[in-house]
């Protein structure tokens, strides 16, 4: 046997070593022709706006059209971040209602001990403000009062949510992940 345990080796043996590396060299080119492949079938589209300008929501109907849109393990994932977006919209109908001009009064006064509960820590979700919801235009758009008291309903027994309420869901900021192919549409 030599220092470096080569020169014992037959002609024989370093046609099997030879023959080994070609097979494994095949399947590697095999894999990274597969990732081409899948790369050329996926399209990228730059979605450039503002904040609150909907780059997201685009991302989720493309989903939701082409994709055969969530499963449900994804929706039960949103689940935390619907309610959250329910309750941010609901304190900032609260806080509209007084501020806007002309203010929208409370269709109960006897409910003005829970709009300063809501302003003050928590939302209540049975909460009547269908008066400050007709008048989206008065306060800021995460305020999407419809579409997350739709929502609270659509998972009050913890359901999985509905595709509009994973629409109206508020997305800190664009998932760069997000990808669609041609297979998919």
């Amino acid at each position: 046997m030599g220092c470096l345990g080569n020169s014992s080796k037959t002609a024989e043996d370093q046609g099997v070593d030879e023959k080994e590396r070609r097979e494994a060299n095949k399947k590697i080119e095999k894999q990274l022709q597969k990732e081409r492949l899948a790369y050329k079938a996926t399209h990228r589209l730059l979605l450039l706006g503002a904040g609150e300008s909907g780059k997201s929501t685009i991302v989720k109907q493309m989903r939701i059209l082409h994709v055969n849109g969530f499963n449900p393990e994804e929706k039960k994932q949103k689940i935390l971040d619907i309610r959250k977006n329910v309750k941010d919209a609901i304190v900032t109908i609260v806080s509209a209602m007084s501020t806007i001009i002309p203010p929208v009064p409370l269709a109960n006064p006897e409910n003005q001990f829970r709009s300063d509960y809501i302003k003050s820590i928590a939302p209540i979700t049975d909460f009547e403000y269908s008066q400050a919801t007709n008048r989206p235009q008065s306060y800021p758009p995460t305020a999407l009062g419809n579409i997350h008291k739709q929502s609270l309903l659509s998972h009050a027994k913890n359901q999985c949510p509905l595709n509009t309420a994973l629409l109206g869901e508020r997305t800190p900021k664009y998932h760069h992940g997000d990808k669609l192919r041609n297979s998919d549409l």
